[in-house]
């Protein structure tokens, strides 16, 4: 890069892409407008130099989301936050080729446009957070592929574990259904407390996925009464009206 530095001039970051000069008051007193965000800060000739002007709002995060300006930091003492932890592991989930293989049930998430913003997100995050407890998306509304405000909560692990899905393990059978063959029955089973718990042998598959149903939506009511005092009257909502599927 040349030395000397001129309003109009456009020139390239290391990271955040193009800007312009837009005046030019002293070497230590530069402002430059970001051409992808239109993003405006003063810098100094130094950092120009090295390419080192960044934009709190180049969206740097599988193209989508970016930093912004506000209270919450992604680092402390050069150590990711959790908070920020948590952000980026949604963006993982949604939009890493490598993540979606292994866990294809997350193929076609989105998030919302809001929370691109890790400020925005922050907010919501203070404002819902329980130590200890995970982020879940789709039990407030079953099926749910938006992580938003709306549709996301902070949950207690026994109560997140209790909609995890395994598709890989079930094979052809319904969720909580297996195949004798020896007898030419089909077993039903769940996990309840981290045990598989058995439900009963059945002459049809139909009949096996019946008891698990009703064992199984019993069980989501019992841990929703468990934590009722804790969690959020939407959460208990969602809980007790959930409806175990043939399908799931």
């Amino acid at each position: 890069m040349r030395q000397s530095i001129f309003e109009g001039d456009i020139l390239q970051t290391k990271f955040n892409g193009s800007f312009q000069v837009i005046r030019y008051g002293s070497k230590h007193d530069i402002d430059v407008r970001f051409l992808q965000t239109g993003f405006v800060k003063t810098t100094d000739a130094t950092n120009i130099r090295r390419g080192n002007v960044k934009d709190p709002f180049y969206p740097s995060i599988y193209n989508r989301g970016f930093l912004g300006i506000g209270k919450h930091e992604a680092t402390i003492n050069s150590q990711a936050t959790y908070k920020y932890k948590c952000w980026r592991a949604i963006f993982i989930r949604c939009y890493d080729e490598y993540s979606l293989n292994k866990h294809p049930t997350y193929r076609g998430c989105e998030i919302c446009e809001d929370w691109f913003n890790f400020q925005i997100f922050g907010d919501w995050f203070d404002a819902n957070y329980v130590d200890g407890w995970e982020l879940d998306k789709d039990i407030l509304h079953k099926g749910n592929k938006l992580y938003s405000p709306d549709n996301c909560c902070f949950v207690p692990e026994e109560i997140n574990i209790l909609f995890i899905k395994s598709d890989a393990s079930r094979g052809k059978h319904p969720i909580g259904v297996n195949y004798h063959k020896t007898h030419n029955l089909y077993v039903a089973r769940m996990t309840k407390g981290g045990e598989r718990v058995f439900l009963g042998n059945y002459n049809t598959s139909k009949e096996a996925f019946n008891a698990y149903k009703s064992a199984k939506e019993l069980h989501i009511k019992d841990v929703a009464d468990k934590w009722k005092p804790l969690i959020p009257e939407k959460l208990y909502e969602a809980m007790y009206s959930y409806q175990v599927e043939i399908t799931d």
